[in-house]
């Protein structure tokens, strides 16, 4: 069966951005859908994952990079800023 969404830059940059970030998009749906099915709020295991999530990503972006006291790093790219913006969706989802 094939089901068909549309995604819309602006609204959905955050989405697109991961999904980019993605091997087979197929599977990497299926496997966010599933997750979220049956799902009974927010636990926290999934706070740990966001933070650490994020974690990993800022750790990324900053490698070899000064970072000033209001986290604005030096040389981040368009891709790092889509990557920061991901970050803080994923943590938004979480509904706190």
């Amino acid at each position: 069966m094939r089901v068909t969404i549309e995604l819309q830059p602006g609204r959905d940059d955050g989405i697109l951005a991961w999904l980019e970030a993605q091997g087979n998009r197929s599977e990497a749906i299926r496997e966010a859908l599933r997750a979220q099915v049956g799902r009974q709020g927010v636990t926290l295991e999934d706070v740990y994952a966001a933070v650490m999530d994020s974690r990993q990503m800022i750790s990324g972006m900053t490698s070899g990079r000064a970072v000033d006291s209001r986290l604005q790093i030096s040389g981040m790219t368009d891709a790092d800023v889509a990557g920061t913006e991901l970050a803080a969706e994923r943590l938004g989802q979480l509904g706190l």
